[in-house]
């Protein structure tokens, strides 16, 4: 999400953050927003929205499904022209166990949410297959997001690759030898 906000801000897009907390994940103590977004929302590269404010976007992404699995039943003042859900992850794993949201249930939720017909944008092939298995199918974008990063900041300028002579062995390995022998 952060190289998201850096990727649109970068570009001249304001950019909101509404944080909506994930049921399975509650507990009683209150938590704070992660430092880095909090920081982004005090130097004043992003506004923070809360649950009551009211704002119109063109576009709210919800980033994580979850979070409208047993949403508030305070519907948000947030008016969005679209809504993606940006499914990360599959409703549950393969075999239909740890099952982390049921997409019908979501997608009602959101529409009582944000008035707002919502859309699901599958991270990647392996999700996109399971929201289409799943009964309703929810409205599935065309395209898959995947998470981006910022090539010029995460990625080596190095085409060489390490050469060790062919006796060296990593220092790990050697001190196992030495234990297992003796």
């Amino acid at each position: 999400m952060l190289e998201e906000i850096a990727a649109l801000t970068g570009q001249g897009m304001r950019v909101g953050v509404l944080n909506i907390e994930a049921y399975r994940f509650m507990t009683p103590q209150r938590k704070l927003l992660c430092r880095p977004i909090q920081e982004l929302i005090n130097d004043g590269t992003v506004g923070h929205v809360l649950h009551s404010d009211e704002v119109e976007t063109s576009l709210l992404v919800v980033r994580y499904p979850p979070v409208l699995q047993f949403p508030t039943a305070t519907p948000s003042r947030l008016k969005a022209d679209r809504l993606l859900i940006l499914a990360n992850q599959a409703p549950s794993e393969l075999d239909g166990t740890d099952l982390r949201y049921v997409p019908a249930t979501c997608t009602m939720n959101a529409r009582k949410m944000f008035s707002v017909e919502p859309e699901w944008c599958p991270q990647g092939p392996s999700v996109r297959r399971a929201l289409a298995a799943s009964a309703p199918r929810p409205k599935i974008t065309e395209f898959d997001m995947p998470g981006i990063i910022d090539t010029e900041k995460w990625c080596s300028r190095t085409n060489r690759i390490p050469v060790r002579p062919a006796d060296h062995r990593p220092p790990f390995t050697r001190q196992l030898d030495q234990v297992a022998t003796g």
